[in-house]
C-alpha cells in the first residue's frame, strides 16, 4: 500500500466531517440548553420562541439551588457513593473475571451462565425484598443502603472476563507461578497491571452510572437526611409553580463534576486501551528466553517454563538425592514421563534436569513447596541417535 492510499484511509472526506459535526452538536445541545435556561427566569423561559443565548441570572440561580437543595452535602454524598461503588465494582469484577477467564474449576461455565443470566432480570423486581432487608438492618436513609446492593456488577464481571481472555497471556501467569508467586501475588503483580486500561474504562462507566442513579436512592434515602444529587434535585420542583431556571441550575451543578472527570481522564483511558492492546500482542508473540527449561504438565500437556534458579549442578558435582515421592497426591495421574530439552540449556552445561510436574506435591523430609523440579546429574546418559535431540529417559 502506498503512502497516498494510506493517507486516504486516515483522512475522511467532507461528508464524514459534516456527519461528525452534526452528531457532536446534537450531543452538546442539551448541555448548552441547560446552561442557557439556568441563566434566565421563568417568565423568559415561558415565552415563544425560547431564548437561545445566556442571560444575567446564572449566579443568582446557582446560589438559590445551592441553598434550597443543600447541594453541598448532596455532592459530597454522591461523590462518596459513586467512588466506593466504582472501586468495589472494579476490584471484584477484575478478580472474578480473571477466575472465569484463566482459572480451571468445576462448573465454571454454569456459574458464568448464572452471572450473565442475572443481567436479564429487571432491577424493579428486587426493590421490595431489598427495601425490606434494608429496613430490618435499620439502614434506611444511610449511604450503605445505596452502596452495598450495587457493589458488584454482573456486567463488570463479563466485561473483565472478555478483556482478560485476549489481553492476558497464559504464559505470563504460568511463569509467575513457576517463580513461586501465589494466587494473590499473581493477581496483584500480573493481572492488575495487564487489566489497568479495562479497569479504568469500567470504573468510569460505573462512576457515571452511580452518579446518575435515581431509582433506588429515591427509595432508600430522603431529602432531609443524606440525599444524593438526584434526590436533592427533587426538592427544587416543589410548589405550585416550580422555578424551572433554578431546577436547571441545580442540574448544571450536578453535571459539572462528571464533565471535569471526563476531560481529565478521558484521553488517558483511550490511550491506555491502545497501549494495553499492543503490549498484549507483544507478550503473546515473545519467545522464551535462552536458557529457559520447559516441562510438560501431566494434566494439560502444555509446556510450562521452569525458573532459572533450579538449574542443574555442574558435571563434576555429586548427584543430588531425590526427595521421596508421595504415594497419593492431588494429581492422580501416573508418574509423568520425564523429558529433557538439552538444546534450550546454556551450551557450557551438560547436565540434565529431571523435570517434575507442578500438580504433584512432595511430602516427608524432602518436601519442597509447589512441586518444584529437583536437579539431578544425568550427564552420563546420552540420547539414542535415532531419537534425535529430545531423548527420553526413565
Amino acid at each position: 500500500m502506498t503512502a497516498r492510499r494510506a493517507g486516504r484511509h486516515l483522512h475522511g472526506g467532507k461528508v464524514t466531517y459534516a456527519v461528525l459535526i452534526l452528531f457532536t452538536a446534537g450531543s452538546l445541545f442539551p448541555l448548552l440548553w441547560t446552561a442557557v435556561a439556568a441563566s434566565r427566569n421563568n417568565t423568559r423561559l415561558a415565552q415563544t420562541p425560547p431564548p437561545f443565548w445566556f442571560g444575567g441570572n446564572l449566579l443568582k440561580n446557582l446560589g438559590t439551588a445551592w441553598s434550597d437543595a443543600n447541594m453541598g452535602a448532596a455532592l459530597l454524598n454522591t461523590t462518596v457513593v459513586a467512588t466506593t461503588i466504582a472501586a468495589g465494582t472494579v476490584v471484584f469484577s477484575t478478580v472474578a473475571g480473571f477466575a472465569f477467564a484463566k482459572l480451571r474449576f468445576r462448573a465454571k461455565k454454569l456459574l458464568l451462565l448464572l452471572v450473565i443470566g442475572t443481567m436479564m432480570v429487571p432491577p424493579q423486581l428486587s426493590v421490595v425484598p431489598l427495601f425490606m432487608t434494608v429496613a430490618e438492618l435499620e439502614w434506611t436513609d444511610q449511604l450503605q443502603a445505596v452502596i452495598l446492593p450495587t457493589l458488584v456488577s454482573a456486567f463488570g464481571v463479563f466485561f473483565m472476563r472478555q478483556y482478560l481472555l485476549q489481553a492476558l497471556p497464559t504464559e505470563l501467569i504460568e511463569a509467575a507461578r513457576t517463580d513461586g508467586a501465589n494466587g494473590w501475588r499473581v493477581v496483584w503483580h500480573v493481572v492488575f497491571p495487564a487489566a489497568r486500561p479495562a479497569m479504568a474504562v469500567l470504573g468510569l462507566l460505573t462512576f457515571v452510572q452511580a452518579w446518575n442513579d435515581f431509582f433506588w436512592p429515591i427509595i432508600a434515602l430522603t431529602q432531609n437526611g443524606n440525599p444524593t444529587v438526584q434526590v436533592a434535585l427533587t426538592g427544587l420542583g416543589r410548589g405550585y409553580i416550580p422555578d424551572q431556571s433554578v431546577i436547571m441550575a441545580g442540574a448544571l451543578l450536578g453535571t459539572l463534576p462528571l464533565l471535569v472527570a471526563f476531560v481529565l481522564f478521558g484521553k488517558q483511558i483511550v490511550g491506555g486501551s491502545c497501549r494495553a492492546r499492543s503490549r498484549a500482542d507483544r507478550w503473546a508473540a515473545a519467545p522464551l528466553p535462552r536458557g529457559r527449561t520447559v516441562r510438560t504438565c501431566c494434566r494439560t500437556g502444555r509446556a510450562v517454563p521452569v525458573n532459572h534458579s533450579h538449574r542443574p549442578p555442574a558435571p563434576h558435582a555429586p548427584p543430588a538425592p531425590l526427595a521421596p515421592r508421595a504415594p497419593h497426591g492431588p494429581c492422580r495421574a501416573p508418574r509423568p514421563r520425564e523429558r529433557e530439552y538439552r538444546h534450550v540449556l546454556p551450551p557450557p552445561l551438560s547436565a540434565r534436569l529431571r523435570l517434575g510436574c507442578g500438580h504433584r506435591r512432595l511430602s516427608g523430609r524432602g518436601r519442597r513447596p509447589g512441586g518444584r523440579p529437583h536437579p539431578v546429574d544425568l550427564g552420563h546418559l546420552q540420547p539414542h541417535p535415532r531419537q534425535g535431540r529430545r531423548g527420553r529417559h526413565r
